[in-house]
């Protein structure tokens, strides 16, 4: 190989490289962004429905943890997401 074409393949594995980061940082940036927007979401409805209570006075909307982990697909690429659970 000659110089010319190990610069190239360098430059093109540099680029490939910045390329993968780059998609990385907006995928964990997206699912952030998600996380943030759901997480805010429950915590508004379970705000607004803090004060219905059943016949026994308990709550009728609460959190419940978390549903399994699950992949959803974005223009960025899958996103891995947890969504809260609610019992209502």
């Amino acid at each position: 190989m000659n110089k010319c074409t190990i610069a190239n393949a360098e430059a093109q594995a540099k680029r490939t490289t910045f390329k993968e980061s780059l998609d990385e940082i907006i995928r964990k940036g997206a699912q952030q962004l998600l996380t943030v927007a759901v997480e805010a979401e429950v915590k508004e409805y379970l705000e607004r429905y803090k004060n219905d209570r059943d016949k026994d006075g308990h709550r009728l909307a609460v959190r419940n943890g978390y549903m399994p982990e699950r992949e959803i697909m974005s223009s960025s690429g899958p996103i891995t997401i947890r969504q809260p659970r609610v019992d209502d």
